[in-house]
């Protein structure tokens, strides 16, 4: 089981594990390093968890790309003790990573500034991309704006517009109903008319025939008025007289009247 461990990443030291028990019903488990005595994270478990903690210190980082375009001029490592750093030659960086070891490449500071120069370039273009990403974006969400504004307001006009040819159509309708309702009643009163004669206009008419039989003896009178009031005018008074006595006064005009009610031919 302790051929299946790594050597430590840090010194390059062997590593043991370790099995406990922590309690009656838990067991405990664990890898560290017999030279720096680095460790893992203690695993509990009903049953020794030996797979967890050696899969745990057998797990390492994956490398960094190593294609930089940057000249490597020293390679370190780093010691046991973890605290300096040993120059070492570049042939012997493949080694002491298979081994665990944490090895590292110096560049010169001028390609360094170079590459970090190359890299700001990159990130100043892509943020002008950015920028100009997000002006469009503002620009489309303000163009999206107005016409979702524009077509709230025509859909108010379309509404109302409707509202008021729905109002005309109510009127119409009304309206019909209305004249179909007078157009009934003329017919109903039409054919009253003409079926049943108004009873006051045939009491009106027989009125007018015993008022123009009874003025029937007068008609010889009034074309002697007639005649004698020819040339006067009509406010003139004709003076009758009974026995010498004066009997009454009236106005030319009502015998003119009067005449042409009877049938005669009139003044004017």
């Amino acid at each position: 089981m302790a051929s299946e461990l790594k050597p430590c990443p840090f010194c390059g030291g062997a590593a043991k594990l370790l099995t406990y028990r922590i309690c009656e019903d838990a067991m405990g488990a664990s890898v560290k390093c017999t030279s720096c005595q680095v460790s893992t994270t203690e695993f509990e478990d009903a049953y020794a968890p030996t797979a967890d903690a050696i899969a745990a210190w057998n797990t390492r980082p994956a490398p960094a790309a190593t294609d930089t375009g940057l000249e490597t001029v020293e390679v370190q490592r780093l010691t046991r003790s973890c605290h300096d750093w040993l120059t070492i030659p570049p042939s012997k960086a493949a080694e002491y990573r298979s081994k665990g070891n944490i090895v590292r490449e110096l560049c010169d500071r001028s390609q360094d500034e170079e590459l970090l120069a190359a890299k700001d370039a990159e990130l100043r273009d892509a943020l002008v991309d950015v920028r100009k990403y997000i002006l469009r974006s503002e620009a489309a969400q303000k163009e999206l704006h107005s016409e979702k504004e524009a077509r709230v307001g025509w859909m108010k006009i379309a509404t109302q517009e409707q509202k008021r040819a729905n109002k005309a159509e109510a009127d119409n309708a009304a309206q019909a109903a209305r004249i179909k309702e007078l157009e009934a009643e003329l017919l109903s009163v039409r054919n009253w008319i003409d079926t049943e004669p108004v009873p006051a206009v045939k009491a009106l008419e027989a009125k007018l025939a015993a008022a123009e039989k009874a003025l029937e003896p007068f008609a010889d009178i009034s074309d002697l008025i007639a005649a004698e009031t020819e040339g006067m005018a009509e406010t003139d008074e004709l003076v009758l007289h009974f026995h010498d006595y004066e009997f009454a006064k009236w106005p030319v005009s009502l015998f003119r009247k009067a005449r042409a009610v009877l049938g005669g031919k009139p003044s004017c």
